[in-house]
Order: C-alpha cells, then structure tokens, then sequence
C-alpha cells in the first residue's frame, strides 16, 4: 500500500511541476517587418516564385544559406 501511494505522489508531482514552454516572440514590432536577404544554395542566389516560396534543383546537398 506504501508503495502505491509513493507511486501515486511521485507521479502526481511530476505532473504539476510541468510547465509551459513560452513560444519566441516575433521578430518584428508590430509585424512591420522589413528584411534583406539572399538564399543561396550551391553557389547560386534563389529567388521567390509568385507564391513566396523558394524553389530549387535538389543536388543532394542537406542545407543552404542565406545572406
């Protein structure tokens, strides 16, 4: 019965001591955000298509940078 009832507690406070992980803030006040910058990907820069997006040719390559 001791047992359960350590088991009990201990799994009790494990729950209540959780907390909340805050998200980042935005990065822009007041989402008034103006930024420069360059995609590059295998020595090349990229540029938006008419939806927003980035679009390339995978070489094989697990990353890119941006400038």
């Amino acid at each position: 019965m001791k047992r359960v009832l350590f088991i009990i507690i201990v799994f009790v406070f494990t729950i209540l001591s959780c907390t909340k992980e805050e998200p980042y803030p935005h990065p822009c006040v007041n989402d008034n955000c103006i930024a420069d910058y360059t995609v590059v990907y295998l020595g090349d820069s990229l540029n938006e298509n008419s939806d927003g997006y980035y679009e390339l040719q995978y070489a094989g390559l697990n990353y890119f940078q941006i400038k």
